[in-house]
């Protein structure tokens, strides 16, 4: 175990170097750097001092790998050049001396008000639809609502419902961030949110899409104040907030358990301390775990994928009803020949080291970080509204680019972005610099 301890000690010292270095940039929290670096200390330098505390991962024991001292070792350089990669590769583009500016507060002009509210009901309909085929009619024991069959890869292929219709659930985290943006009717706004965060917590499921949303307003906010950093109350509530998003994660069904008198408040707290208390809010952020298990899998089997899990962008798109046998996965390695890694994903780094070793990691990571650039720069200029939406869109789901990879976030961004067209072409939006309260 003390492999383990020196990777987190040596991530942390790496860590603090870059955290100190972009602090003295002034870099502001709603920036992707901020976004990446707190990624990194909770799934690669917390979690790996957890594994040491609790002597072993429960997901390695799940998985059936226990990584070598040599593993281990190998997913602690994956993870700290891919860290330094990818702010290496935003500073080579903006200058690695140079204070990193704040974005100016902004909102949304509705030109065509009766065009762009009916786009946002039509889109909520849609979304709502979508969320009742996914969710609602699932029992106490069940997040969904039909039944998903398991391939030997590990993939997931939906039964009696077409990933298309699910896939327009991501419409509405989209529109309620317009909404912040564009409606002076802030209460009404509010309550739109509030409704789709209780329809998550008691669906139980993709607690990510409520949480983009939470993360958005409070950036929006940050950058209405021109503020770079949150006062202590707003932190403060963020932990306690982070609390019972890993509560749900313990029980997915807690809502509706509550609802039918089946459980207490005191017996879901008395089982989120069992299983959960000893992770350190990281149950659901095991990225350590995760890479080291696949990185394993690359060195120990020589099992390299040559970046065949990347042709999933163009497969995914084609209908079943064209293609009945289509692949959930199109990486040549199958994972599950080695363990049972069903259900989990990977992080980038490891995605990215399975395709050919340092040789694909070091190329993409940095090109990550030019990209990083650029959507940072479109924001900053706040001149094309798509530009500056994407900008969002990138932000809320950054934790779905580092933990699933470059396919997964595809899907969100291209729903999230189809959501944004339709609403900016019915709408007439445009980019107005003032700030939301005003």
């Amino acid at each position: 175990m003390e492999h383990i301890l020196v990777v987190g000690v040596v991530n942390l010292i790496f860590w603090l170097i870059w955290s100190c270095y972009l602090t003295i940039l002034k870099v502001p929290m709603y920036h992707p750097l901020f976004l990446l670096l707190l990624y990194h200390f909770l799934g690669f330098v917390v979690r790996p001092f957890s594994i040491y505390f609790n002597d072993g991962s429960f997901l390695w024991s799940r998985i059936g790998i226990f990584p070598s001292a040599e593993n281990i070792y190998t997913s602690g350089i994956v993870a700290i050049l891919s860290l330094s990669l990818i702010i290496c590769g935003y500073l080579s583009r903006t200058g690695a001396t140079t204070i990193i500016q704040k974005v100016k507060p902004r909102t949304i002009v509705v030109e065509r008000p009766w065009g762009f509210y009916l786009a946002v009901i039509v889109l909520t309909i849609v979304g709502y639809y979508a969320t009742y085929k996914s969710f609602f009619g699932a029992g106490l024991d069940s997040v969904l609502a039909y039944s998903v069959e398991t391939d030997g890869s590990g993939g997931q292929r939906l039964q009696g419902v077409s990933g298309y219709v699910t896939a327009m659930a991501e419409f509405i985290p989209i529109v309620a961030i317009i909404l912040v943006m564009a409606s002076k009717k802030k209460l009404l706004v509010f309550s739109f949110i509030g409704l789709f965060i209780a329809v998550r917590i008691y669906a139980g499921a993709q607690r990510l899409s409520f949480i983009v949303v939470v993360l958005a307003i409070f950036f929006l906010y940050l950058i209405a104040k021109g503020r770079r950093y949150p006062p202590l109350v707003v932190i403060v509530s963020g932990l306690i907030f982070a609390v019972i998003f890993d509560v749900v994660g313990n029980d997915r069904y807690v809502l509706r358990k509550l609802m039918a008198n089946e459980t207490t408040v005191g017996e879901i707290a008395a089982s989120y301390v069992e299983n959960r208390a000893g992770n350190l809010l990281t149950s659901d952020i095991v990225e350590f775990d995760a890479a080291t298990a696949t990185i394993s899998v690359v060195n120990d089997y020589d099992e390299y994928s040559y970046g065949s899990q990347y042709l999933r962008i163009f497969i995914w798109p084609i209908p079943r009803q064209i293609w009945p046998g289509k692949p959930v996965y199109t990486s040549v390695v199958n994972l599950n020949d080695y363990g049972d890694f069903r259900f989990l994903t990977t992080s980038l780094y490891a995605d990215v080291y399975m395709a050919f070793g340092f040789l694909s990691l070091v190329p993409m990571m940095f090109f990550l970080g030019r990209f990083m650039s650029v959507v940072y720069g479109w924001a900053l200029s706040g001149e094309h509204v798509l530009k500056y939406m994407f900008f969002w869109v990138f932000i809320i789901y950054f934790k779905t680019i580092m933990r699933d990879g470059g396919v997964t976030v595809f899907y969100f961004w291209i729903f999230s972005m189809l959501a944004v067209f339709v609403l900016v072409m019915s709408g007439r939006l445009r980019i107005r610099e003032r700030g939301l309260y005003e």
